[in-house]
């Protein structure tokens, strides 16, 4: 059993990783800790938690002296506001993490445009890549190559179909679909998450399984909400 706490745990995603970590069978949430929410049980803010989880939140700047009765530490703060609280991490917009990562896939420097657009939506990220070929491939070949890629990846599926958000709300996985447009010689990569999961709280303990030698699905391993 490993003892883990959560920085941020009454934001979008700090309760949702604190529902994922509740049931997980390996794990014990030692504390809670908001900004917003000091000395308040999480259930009288989440009565979904009533009877269920009613730990009471410690305040952010408490975190330091309960360092030492875990093992691990999730911080679900706002973008940037771990710096502040931690002094452990660099700040960064998407564009350039998406270009540093891309950068150490293909080994050269990249850039790229990157347009987030907002949409009236609880959850879910889907999002449309364009890249140029580099010689002319077959549709059904690039699919076989993007199956090679991520075959064993648990939660990844390479799809025929177009991704939708509402196939992957509430759980961990990520859909892709590649397309080939003979025309303008470019492929065109579509892919889904909910964002609250596989872009933050479902990754988050898909890492710390990795971390302490748990199965990588411990925790996460469940399919969409429908509706």
């Amino acid at each position: 059993m490993k003892n883990v706490g959560i920085l941020g745990a009454t934001g979008y995603a700090g309760q949702q990783l604190l529902g994922l970590l509740r049931t997980h069978p390996q794990i014990k949430i030692e504390f809670i800790a908001s900004h917003s929410y000091e000395g308040q049980e999480f259930s009288s803010i989440y009565e979904n938690y009533s009877y269920e989880f009613n730990k009471v939140c410690i305040s952010n700047t408490q975190v330091e002296k309960y360092l030492n009765k875990i093992d691990l530490l999730f911080i679900a703060l706002p973008h940037g506001k771990a710096f502040e609280i931690t002094n452990a991490v660099a700040t960064h917009r998407h564009t350039p993490e998406i270009e540093q990562e891309a950068g150490k896939i293909s080994k050269k420097e990249i850039t790229l445009t990157f347009t987030p657009h907002l949409v009236p939506m609880n959850r879910g990220i889907l999002s449309v890549i364009y890249a140029k070929l580099r010689e002319d491939i077959e549709e059904k070949e690039l699919k076989k190559i993007y199956s090679e890629e991520y075959h064993g990846d648990k939660f990844i599926r390479i799809k025929d179909t177009l991704p939708e958000t509402r196939w992957v709300k509430g759980s961990n996985y990520c859909d892709i679909t590649v397309r080939v447009d003979k025309r303008t010689g470019r492929v065109i990569i579509i892919s889904a998450i909910d964002n609250l999961m596989k872009g933050a709280a479902g990754q988050a303990i898909q890492n710390m399984n990795a971390i302490f030698g748990f199965e990588e699905a411990t925790g996460i391993d469940f399919i969409s909400i429908f509706p």
